[in-house]
């Protein structure tokens, strides 16, 4: 089990070092615009590895963020989120010219976890907030858009939990990074703090109100509270007409946002800009909510500048780009020691790594695809697992973990894509089945009582 922790943060941040500099971006995180949890649990990773967050449709790339990644030219481009989130069209069209890696569960709790085991080695804190299934409007995003500031400020990931259920693979997520405490967020049941106890995890500490705005009062609260301990902090000004605006917000992993649902609200934004050493304020979202802000803010003589829905791409990247030099000084400070850990590790990891492709050329064998279809897969199995064999026995750890990781990434999305097609498949044949079936004893039915009228005619005669 330990032996596939490995599959995490060690050899992401590896292969993210300061061999570039402070102008260059390794990677990109590309979530969609079609729904929240993504986009906001994708923050805490973004602060660690540097990388600005790009939204897109589910079906195309956007046009914006496409011209983005272009000048940016990245090597790894993370899609966070399954086929319906972002199609396989936008991955294909992106796997032509970059690494493409796919990071995605069969829900918002099993994406979100898939995440977090793969940039983590171990996490012995994290931040948990419930969320719910369905419509992004009746989901609770406010919430987990705060959590998310308050989750980078602490330097933790944020994992997801129901309301009152620990899903089985959270679950299996907290074992495995070996999680020892937890900041819980929000008003949860029994059935979640149950759990927790069962696994021995410590609550550190809950933070929760009468109802949902209280407790985004006392998440904000937080932030501001770890905000006032640094300076030149830059602050993301949310006008939320609804949850896309939520998401659309530029990343900013040296600061944070603030969210205003109408006009009230913008007395208590002035005075924690006066509480707090805010700079370089940008505000985003409903247009009519953000010149309210804006005017408003420039009454006070606070400077700020409303982005248009067309620059929020560019300002991402533009962040990304200020604060990078900072965030490589903190992956650089920890390179030694990862790497170390890597090289004590390295039979559990090449042993994993076999045990991975024998399962998953296993799986293609038997999946039923078209010949062709196996052949490549199975050749992209065996080319990359010669390539994590070479650079393993040369010493090129920070590589072999790189190939690793998308070996594991790639096997994880294969296995999701073809069970699921496989399990349609058979849905389909017992469909059929049933249907022929419904068929046949309509007929012997009808030949039933056609040789009983021929029964009757024979013995009337």
């Amino acid at each position: 089990m330990k032996a596939k922790l490995l599959t995490t943060f060690v050899l992401a941040v590896l292969f993210m070092t300061v061999s570039v500099s402070a102008e260059e971006i390794d990677s990109v995180i590309l979530t969609t615009s079609g729904h929240y949890p993504d986009s906001l649990v994708a923050g805490a990773v973004a602060n660690n590895i540097g990388s600005p967050i790009l939204l897109t449709s589910p079906g195309e790339l956007d046009s914006e963020t496409l011209a983005e990644i272009e000048e940016l030219s990245p090597e790894t481009i993370y899609i966070v989120g399954g086929p319906a989130a972002i199609s396989e069209d936008v991955e294909t069209s992106l796997s032509a010219t970059y690494e493409v890696v796919r990071l995605w569960g069969m829900t918002r709790f099993g994406t979100n976890v898939e995440v977090v085991e793969y940039f983590w080695e171990s996490a012995p804190r994290v931040m948990l907030v419930w969320d719910v299934l369905g419509l992004a409007d009746a989901g609770n995003h406010e919430m987990l858009s705060d959590v998310k500031d308050l989750a980078i400020h602490e330097d933790i990931p944020v994992i997801l939990v129901k309301k009152n259920e620990v899903p089985e693979g959270v679950v299996n997520s907290l074992v495995n990074l070996s999680v020892e405490s937890v900041i819980l967020v929000g008003n949860v049941g029994s059935g979640v703090t149950d759990t927790l106890e069962e696994l021995g995890i410590e609550i550190e500490e809950e933070v929760k109100g009468e109802d949902a705005k209280k407790t985004r009062e006392r998440v904000r609260e937080k932030v501001k509270e770890k905000i006032k301990e640094r300076t030149q902090r830059p602050l993301i000004v949310v006008a939320a007409g609804d949850w896309s605006d939520s998401i659309k917000a530029p990343y900013s992993p040296n600061g944070t946002s603030r969210h205003i649902t109408s006009e009230e609200q913008i007395d208590d934004l002035i005075t924690e800009i006066g509480d707090v050493n805010y700079s370089n304020i940008k505000i985003v979202g409903k247009q009519e909510l953000a010149q309210a802000i804006y005017d408003r803010l420039t009454e006070e003589g606070i400077d700020a500048e409303i982005v248009s829905a067309r620059k929020v791409a560019a300002v991402a990247v533009q962040i990304a780009k200020k604060e990078l030099a900072r965030i490589k000084v903190r992956e650089s400070a920890v390179k030694t020691k990862l790497r170390n850990m890597f090289q004590r590790r390295v039979n559990a990891v090449e042993t994993d790594a076999d045990n991975l492709v024998e399962k998953t050329e296993m799986f293609i064998t038997n999946s039923g695809l078209a010949d062709d279809v196996k052949e490549r897969w199975l050749n992209w199995l065996s080319e990359k697992k010669q390539s994590f064999d070479d650079k393993t026995a040369s010493g090129d750890y920070t590589s072999a973990w790189k190939d690793y990781a998308a070996l594991k990434a790639k096997i994880s999305d294969l296995t999701f894509k073809y069970r699921t097609r496989l399990v349609n498949a058979y849905k389909d044949m017992r469909a059929k089945e049933t249907q022929l079936r419904t068929v046949v004893a309509t007929s012997l039915d009808k030949l039933k009582t056609v040789r009983e009228k021929l029964s009757a005619a024979s013995d009337s005669v």
